[in-house]
């Protein structure tokens, strides 16, 4: 949780506006997705290794092509 936090938070620093929106957008549809997981360990541990690949494909981008 606190090395996606910290992701998220770098990405939204380093991004442009449009992409910092879609990002932002990202969050709360896997934040849908990981309510819909209940109490099921499995499932909420998979959703969270989802999504910091994502983040990580994010942070990946911005090392490539530079901040903005």
């Amino acid at each position: 949780d606190v090395k996606m936090a910290t992701s998220y938070q770098i990405i939204q620093k380093l991004v442009p506006m449009g992409t910092r929106g879609a990002i932002q957008d990202e969050q709360v549809q896997w934040r849908k997705q990981r309510n819909l997981c209940r109490v099921k360990i499995e499932c909420i541990e998979k959703s969270y290794q989802i999504r910091q690949l994502e983040l990580d494909l994010h942070l990946q981008r911005v090392i490539e092509q530079g901040p903005f």
